[in-house]
């Protein structure tokens, strides 16, 4: 009878082939991953491209904190106290250069890597009159806290209130409704300020002190809206006026040709239970 003999060297050996050769694979698999997300990294590093440039206004002065940003991204920056800044963008892409006062512009970047960019003042803007209290005043000349709107921004929409107007369209004030078509809307300007005192703002409509809100105003008569918030802009009115105060200015005749407006709203609607 033969007997083998396996010694305990062996046996040790033996077990580790299939210990070494899951370490192999596993090397092997990690370098790959290594390689992919390498390769993918170089990839976004081509793609993208760094620009750089100075921002100025028409007298060459630099203009800090403008807003840089790549059309349709939220990538972006500001300028800094020389006006300058740095960004990186992909290729082909379009710069969106926005600053308060100034018209705004779009530069297509193509390959260029540095710009110099003369941004102009919009006097639309800073000549564009703003009534408060009893008399008006320029925009750019203004230092209270109040909010603009003209009749542009919502004279093609279906609105039934002059409040319907305000809605969502101006920082700070709130329009709350009751739910039922025609029903009364609360106003409230930066909240609510007193627990069992009324809230609703002063409404002023081509300098009369309105007292029942803006019901019954037709929106087509306006010619635009401001809302006063803060004591700076309200100091005229005095007490009248802790909870901001609403302005309307309506339409009045203007010199030039004649022209007629026409607008019609026509719904068709089904019943949902005849019986």
């Amino acid at each position: 009878m033969n007997y083998m003999y396996e010694s305990p060297r062996n046996r040790n050996l033996l077990c580790s082939i299939p210990i070494a050769l899951s370490l192999v694979l596993a090397i092997g698999n990690a370098s790959a991953v290594y390689s992919n997300s390498l390769s993918n990294r170089v990839e976004i590093m081509q793609n993208n491209h760094q620009i750089s440039g100075r921002i100025t206004d028409s007298a060459g002065e630099p203009l800090i904190g403008v807003n840089i940003s790549e059309k349709g991204t939220s990538n972006g920056t500001i300028t800094d106290f020389d006006g300058k800044f740095t960004l990186n963008i992909s290729p082909n892409s379009v710069l969106v250069v926005s600053y308060i006062g100034y018209k705004q512009q779009e530069i297509k970047v193509n390959n260029q890597t540095s710009f110099n960019i003369t941004l102009h003042e919009d006097t639309e803007t800073l000549d564009e009159v703003v009534v408060i209290g009893y008399g008006a005043v320029k925009k750019a000349d203004l230092a209270g806290s109040v909010s603009v709107m003209d009749n542009k921004a919502f004279r093609d929409q279906p609105i039934t209130q002059a409040s319907d107007a305000l809605q969502g369209r101006m920082s700070g004030v709130n329009v709350v409704s009751d739910g039922i078509p025609g029903g009364s809307v609360k106003i409230r300007v930066r909240g609510t300020n007193s627990i069992n005192k009324s809230n609703d703002p002063l409404y002023v409509v081509d300098g009369i002190v309105r007292e029942s809100g803006l019901e019954g105003i037709n929106p087509e008569d306006i010619q635009s809206m401001q809302v006063l918030k803060d004591a700076s802009s309200t100091a005229i009115y005095g007490s009248r006026g802790a909870n901001g105060v609403v302005i309307i200015t309506t339409k009045s005749g203007v010199k030039g040709q004649s022209s007629i407006t026409f607008d019609a709203t026509v719904g068709v609607s089904n019943a949902t239970r005849l019986q």
